[in-house]
This record gives C-alpha cells, sequence and structure tokens, in this order.
C-alpha cells in the first residue's frame, strides 16, 4: 500500500520588494491509516515535517512594515499613487489552498476551482468595485480600486498578495544547422502531430513561409478589459478565440508588429518544395495575440505596443483550459520581457508563475527569452521565474563588424559560431539554456524575408526542438526532456563573464541520449532526468536515469545473498539494452545514491554486468549507508569489482531532497540518511562480447523511507571519457540508428 500524500497550504502575509505582499507555500503530509499505525510501530521512525517550498521569501517583512506610513514605504508608494490618480490597478492574491492542477485528482482540481471562485466572488462583493477580472485556475482577481478599497485590501485576513501590473515589451531585433535540427529531419522528425503556441504579437499565417502552419487562433488585449480603446483583439474586445483572432497587428501601428511573424517562421516555418525550413518544420502554430497598442504614441520615437501580464496569464489559462485538449501542445513560446532581476522573481507576478506552474504540472514548459540588455549577471522578467525555461542567445554563423547589435559597454567585432551575443542577458543564477539569436532569417511582412537579431530569435529555437523531442518521446516530462538538453548541450563560455558556462542545445543528440534511454526496460519505479534537490548535474555532460524504491510494487528484485537478516520488500530495477564491448574496453558511469532511511536498515542500492542470458558478470559495486556513513561499498555488502572514484565516500547527513523520493523527499529516519554524491564507476571489460547493465535499489523489511539512485549514460570506449562526447555517442549505436 503506498502512502497518498494530500496537498495543503499555510500562509504568511509578508511583503517583497518594494511593491509586492508575498506568501509561501507549505506542503504537509497525511498518512493512511493503516500505513501510519504500521509506520508509528516501528521505533525512531519520526513523522514528516512541514517543508516550505515554491518561493523565496528572504526579503519579505512584516505586515506592520508594509502598513508603515512611513515616507519611501511600499504602503506610502500604493497610497501617494492612487490619491494622485483617484484609482490603482492591482492585482490580489486570496487566501485559499492551492496546488498546481496537475498535481490533483479531477475531483480535486473542481473542489479547488470551486473554492478559488467563491473567494473571488467574496472579495469583489466586500469591495463593492465594478472593475474586476478573475482567472478561472488560479487564486488571484485583478481590481481598480480607490484609496478606501486599497485600505480594506492591505487590512483583510483574506489578502495574501497584492501585485503590480506588469508590462512587457517584444525582444525586439537588435540556427537550424547550429543545433542539429536538420539531421533530425534525417529521421523523419519534424515535429508532427505536436503544436508550439506562440504568445506574441501575432502571426501572418497567409506568409508562405506559414501557410498551413497556424492551427488555432486567439488574442488577450486591452489589459484585461480595462483598456478596451488599445485593445488590438481584430472585434475590439478583450477576448477573442477563432479565426482570424490571432493575426498579426498593423504596422501602421508599430514596426514592431511582424515580431510574432518572425518567431512562428523559426519554430516552424516551411518553403514547399525545400530550401529554408523552421526548426520544427511540420509543428503546428497557435498564434495568440497577447500585445495592447497605445494610439497616442509615436513608432519613431518608442514601441507602441505593450503586453500586459493580465492579457498573457488568461492566454495561459486559456492554453491550459481549452486549446491543449484541441491540441497536443509540446511548448509555449514568449518573447518577450523587461526588467532586469538578479534572482528568481516568481514574487514580481505570483500569478503568472501560479499559471506557469500549472502548465508544466501537465507537461507543457513557458520557454522565455532572456532579454537583450546586455547584462552578464541579471536577466528580464518573466524569463526569471524559476519554474520558466528561459532561453539566452548565440551567433549560428560566422560574422565580424558587430558593434552596431551591442549594448553598452560591450563591443563584438568577431561574432562566430557558439559565441554568447553581446545582447544576451545572461546569469549564472539561472538555469539558462542557449541557441542561436544571431543571425535569424524568417518571415516578415509583405510575405518577406530578413534575418534578425535576440534573444527573441533564440527562444522559438528552444521550443521548435522541444517539438521533435516530443514527437521522438511523447511521454517525456518537461523535467526529462530539460535535464537531456542541458546534458547534451555545447557548453559555451561567456566571454563576457569567462567564469560562467551555458548550454546551447543540440537537438539531435537530445534525441539520441533520449531515446537511448527509452530502450532500456524498468522492473518498479524508474525515470530520465531528476537532476534536482541533492542529485545535481553530473561531472560529464551526459543524460541522467534513476531508478527508486518511491511508489515500486512488492517484487523480488533484490540480489541472491546480498542483504544480511531480514528481508526485501519492495524496490525497483533498469536494464539496458544489449551493447558491443571489446577486451580491454573500459565502461564508464557515474552514479549518485539517496536515502531517506536510516542505517540500521538494509536498503541498498547496485550495478552489475549481465551477459545475453541476464547470467551475472560481475557485480560492479554495491551502495549503502553504514553507522559511520560510509556508502561504497557499504555495511555488510560485497566488495565492489568496479573501480570507484573515491574508493570509499562518506555520506553527507541529513533529510535529502530529491524528486524521485515522491513524498519522502527531504525526510530521515535515522543516522545515515542523506546522499553520496557523484561518485565514478569504471570497470575494464575482460572479453570480448555482448553484454547489459542493470542497476538497481531495494528496501529492506519494510516500503517506508524510499532509497534511489541517478546515474549517468554509460560510455563504453578506450579511455576514461572526461569531458563532453561529440557526435554520436558510442553507446549502442546499432541500437539508437534502428529508431
Amino acid at each position: 500500500m503506498i502512502r497518498v500524500k494530500q496537498v495543503q497550504t499555510a500562509f504568511k502575509l509578508g511583503v517583497l520588494s518594494a511593491l509586492v505582499l508575498s506568501t509561501p507555500y507549505v506542503y504537509s503530509d497525511t498518512l493512511n491509516d493503516n500505513l501510519r499505525a504500521q509506520r508509528d510501530a516501528k521505533p525512531k521512525r519520526e513523522a514528516p515535517q512541514l517543508r516550505q517550498l515554491l518561493v523565496d521569501t528572504s526579503q519579505s517583512t512584516s505586515v506592520a512594515n508594509f502598513q508603515s506610513r512611513s515616507k519611501g514605504s511600499p504602503y506610502a508608494a500604493l497610497l501617494d499613487e492612487v490619491r494622485e490618480q483617484g484609482t490603482i490597478r492591482l492585482r490580489v492574491g486570496i487566501a485559499v489552498p492551492f496546488a498546481e492542477e496537475g498535481k490533483l485528482s479531477a475531483a480535486q482540481v473542481r473542489t479547488q476551482r470551486a473554492e478559488i471562485q467563491s473567494a473571488q466572488r467574496r472579495l469583489s462583493e466586500r469591495l463593492q468595485t465594478a472593475r474586476v477580472k478573475t482567472f478561472n485556475s488560479i487564486p488571484f482577481v485583478t481590481l481598480e480600486v480607490n484609496e478606501q478599497e486599497l485600505e480594506a485590501l492591505l487590512t483583510s485576513p483574506e489578502v495574501l498578495s497584492i501585485e503590480r501590473i506588469q508590462k512587457y515589451q517584444p525582444m525586439l531585433p537588435e540556427s537550424g544547422r547550429v543545433i542539429g535540427a536538420d539531421v533530425a529531419f534525417a529521421r523523419d522528425l519534424t515535429g508532427t502531430g505536436w503544436n508550439v503556441a506562440v504568445l506574441d504579437t501575432g502571426v501572418d499565417k497567409n506568409h508562405s513561409f506559414l501557410q498551413g502552419r497556424v492551427v488555432a487562433e486567439a488574442c488577450f488585449s486591452g489589459e484585461g478589459g480595462f483598456d478596451l480603446e488599445n485593445s488590438l483583439c481584430p472585434n475590439g474586445s478583450a477576448v477573442q478565440i477563432g479565426n482570424n483572432a490571432g493575426g498579426a497587428c498593423s504596422a501602421s501601428l508599430d514596426p514592431g508588429c511582424d515580431h510574432g511573424t518572425h518567431v512562428a517562421g523559426i519554430v516552424a516555418g516551411n518553403v514547399r518544395g525545400g530550401g529554408l525550413q523552421g526548426v520544427a518544420p511540420a509543428s503546428g502554430i497557435l498564434a495568440v495575440q497577447v500585445f495592447s497598442g497605445d494610439e497616442s504614441c509615436d513608432p519613431f520615437e518608442q514601441s507602441c505596443i505593450g503586453a500586459y501580464d493580465d492579457d498573457i496569464i488568461s492566454a495561459l489559462e486559456y492554453i491550459y483550459d481549452t486549446a491543449r485538449f484541441d491540441h497536443s501542445i509540446s511548448a509555449i513560446n514568449m518573447s518577450l520581457g523587461s526588467g532586469q532581476y538578479f534572482y528568481h522573481c516568481d514574487y514580481l507576478s505570483m500569478a503568472m508563475t501560479s499559471a506557469i506552474n500549472n502548465l508544466r504540472s501537465v507537461g507543457i514548459p513557458t520557454v522565455i527569452a532572456t532579454g537583450n540588455d546586455g547584462f552578464t549577471n541579471s536577466i528580464g522578467s518573466p524569463a526569471c521565474i524559476s519554474s520558466a525555461i528561459s532561453v539566452g542567445s548565440t551567433w549560428d554563423s560566422n560574422f565580424s563588424n558587430q558593434q552596431d547589435y551591442c549594448p553598452s559597454p560591450w563591443s563584438d567585432p568577431t561574432g562566430s559560431v557558439d559565441r554568447v551575443t553581446c545582447y544576451s542577458n545572461l546569469s549564472s543564477n539561472f538555469d539558462t539554456l542557449l541557441a542561436p539569436g544571431s543571425l535569424i532569417r524568417s518571415s516578415v511582412f509583405n510575405n518577406q524575408f530578413d534575418a534578425w537579431h535576440g534573444t527573441s530569435m533564440a527562444a522559438p529555437q528552444v521550443a521548435g526542438c522541444w517539438s521533435l523531442l516530443k514527437q521522438a518521446s511523447p511521454e517525456a516530462g518537461v523535467d526529462e526532456i530539460f535535464s537531456v538538453l542541458k546534458a547534451t548541450g555545447t557548453q559555451v563560455q561567456d566571454w563576457r563573464n569567462p567564469a560562467n558556462v551555458f548550454p546551447r542545445i543540440n537537438c539531435y543528440d537530445a534525441i539520441t541520449a533520449l531515446l537511448a534511454f527509452e530502450d532500456w526496460s524498468c522492473e518498479g519505479t524508474c525515470g530520465v532526468a531528476g537532476t534536482d534537490g541533492v542529485v545535481s548535474r553530473p561531472p560529464v555532460d551526459e543524460p541522467v536515469r534513476w531508478v527508486s524504491t518511491f511508489g515500486s510494487q512488492e517484487n523480488n528484485v533484490a540480489l541472491e545473498g546480498v542483504g544480511g537478516s531480514g528481508y526485501p520488500t519492495n524496490g525497483s530495477r533498469s536494464l539496458s539494452p544489449p551493447f558491443f564491448g571489446t577486451e580491454g574496453e573500459i565502461l564508464e558511469f557515474y552514479f549518485n545514491y539517496v536515502t531517506s532511511d536510516g542505517a540500521d536498515y538494509v536498503d541498498y542500492a547496485w550495478a552489475r554486468l549481465l551477459d545475453t542470458e541476464l547470467n551475472q558478470e560481475s557485480l560492479l559495486f554495491t551502495a549503502r549507508t553504514t553507522e559511520n556513513g560510509n556508502t561504497v561499498p557499504g555495511l555488510d555488502m560485497p566488495a565492489p569489482t568496479a573501480v570507484i572514484t573515491p574508493a570509499v565516500n562518506r555520506i553527507i547527513p541529513g533529510g535529502p531532497e530529491w524528486s524521485a523520493l515522491g513524498y519522502d523527499s527531504g525526510d530521515c529516519y535515522y543516522e545515515g540518511c542523506g546522499y553520496s554524491g557523484w561518485i565514478k564507476a569504471t570497470y575494464t571489460l575482460p572479453k570480448s562480447g555482448y553484454f547489459h547493465l542493470e542497476v538497481g535499489v531495494v528496501n529492506w523489511d519494510d516500503q517506508l523511507y524510499a532509497s534511489g539512485m541517478a546515474f549517468t549514460m554509460p560510455y563504453v570506449g578506450k579511455a576514461p571519457r572526461e569531458r563532453k562526447r561529440q557526435g554520436m555517442p558510442p553507446w549502442l549505436p546499432a541500437v539508437i540508428l534502428q529508431k
């Protein structure tokens, strides 16, 4: 029987930055009654502790401080503004339990939405304000309030957060060959059956490059209905869904109105008869226009279009609530943003963060450009949201004399392939992917083509690549694909800040690695990726697979004669397809053993080499914690036949956070819980032939407190590997080419 985790939320009102009230989300575990009795009967096993997730509250202050009327306080700033303007528009987070819907059952989703709608209604009725915008799936509401209503919001126990409305600009301009998309085409991977939602200035679907590519259209504009005069929806409303709703805004309003058309072409453009192609030329495009106009501005002096986050959030909800059921959506692309943020900015718009989290929980990533300001220690918003996939830019060809595109203080006269573009915002505080952003040729107005610069051009390369990966592996999740893109990416040093290195995506290599691991069989609970928490990126640039006892069924996966007294209860193991090795070649991989159990329970992991009849050739190693904290070879465990580096590894103590442990993540039964960190295993093959590698983990005496092991894609070669392999991996090439 498996424990069922019930998600609840507890909140504390506080303030983040000068403008935003924030709330931490806290999750608690609720055990099944039978398992509770079973668990409580065991000595020393303690109940899980509450763990705070999602929002960094390091900048929070007390409600009293927020409500202080002293000069410069957040309250005073809002109060001054509302007194000057008469009213102010704010987005308010409401105090109701909330969890990402992808983690809930259908019944729980219905209950949560009913509670959200009831709370939204109570708040708007209490304030008696006529100007209200509600959201369907997240506990937020946008209000236009006067001074008295603002006072009521700041003192209401139902209010969890107050956010200013944000306005974003298109990442205007200041490829496929580089990222390996053309090689993927040769394997018939072109994005067929998948669609990318482009939230932008609209798409000219009549362009020859995009004919037949637009499968759905929508428009969200006019600041969520608060400013319909500036709505760019064709029918003049705040929302329009259906044919022609997602067309490009007019060039007479702003020259940048073909931005969305250029972005869509990078994703899925296709010139019939060959020639120029997008990254995923058979993918569909959901054209979603999210920008609003400003008729009073001068387009030659400034941009006359901007995207308000209320409209963007509505578009994200449309994709989550409606579009994903009509179309298989691989990714969302947002080549827009503004501002400068040194750390994750979830607090800036908790409503948008919640919408992005909802989508990610059902397997849809939101890919966002980092911005074109040339920052080397920060990026723009909303790319700074922790659950977004942020994308910076590199050159896709060799160019010279590119200073005109560089913001101060940068100058780059020698643009070259895999050189970070001078304008790209990057920071080591963000897990950012790179893709070519200069010079990228794509569709523009009047059925023409033009080559543009910008992180706006890099983000759709990632979104298009995501379609190829989803076609290759439809069940692959966001974490899995993100991890494999990072692991197989070419490491590019930022010449402006040489300490920082980021992966430039290799789409074909990512597909190869994803399919290679997909050929592995699994008994129990296994997965790909899992580089989170205490399992960091490995020392080599390889994808990561894992096995875990969490959620595994009762089975006999333990090694015969290994484990001492007691008995194995449940576990998991994963078996590679057959591979050929030559006598004297080295089998090499890294592993990281993680356990929430204690040393007095004989939970352990292992790796062994099998022949084609699945008979054991060699037990490479076992991993188990001891009272002294050793993980390899472990207490009462056989000595390894592989060379382990380091030979003996002390456990890093504490309740290990790791998603593969499920709700046991962060728990610790007793001394001995923790993780090993990455350990290198190398084994010299004693003979030539075909082999299997088996990796497994087992729970002992009970099914409580999970353990697991992450491991990298194994490598077979003449010498140990110290850096990323280029081209086709030597691991299982015959099997890979048959896919």
